[in-house]
């Protein structure tokens, strides 16, 4: 999944879940060892098994919502970079009109002069 860093950044992280099968094939010490942090009422093998569906549902809406960040701020990313071209284009447009204004109106000058010094 992608992680969001910032605005114009993410990682593109490769997270793993430990399943029933590795929870229940694992090294009990081990297993324990990194579960010290919390107690359990009931012992932690009865928790592991009510609460492993939601521990990967959690896991994988997590990811879908760090996903969805990224997406939205690479999409708000996207709209400013095409907002700033456009404004950039619309003042090369702007000024390449003004020129063609400009130098019509130039040219018409320069007819009435000349229509008038011919009089």
């Amino acid at each position: 999944s992608n992680k969001f860093k910032s605005l114009v950044s993410y990682d593109t992280v490769a997270s793993q879940c430990v399943t029933l099968h590795e929870a229940q094939t694992m090294d009990r010490a081990e297993f324990s060892k990194a579960m010290d942090v919390y107690s359990f009422e009931p012992s932690i093998y009865e928790v592991w098994h009510d609460l492993h569906e939601f521990f990967y549902a959690s896991v994988i809406h997590g990811a879908y919502l760090e996903g969805a960040v990224s997406e939205q701020s690479s999409r708000m990313n996207a709209m400013e970079n095409a907002s700033k071209n456009a404004s950039e284009m619309l003042e090369k447009i702007s000024l390449i009109y003004n020129r063609a204004r400009q130098a019509k109106i130039t040219t018409e000058l320069c007819e009435i002069i000349s229509g008038a010094s011919a009089v």
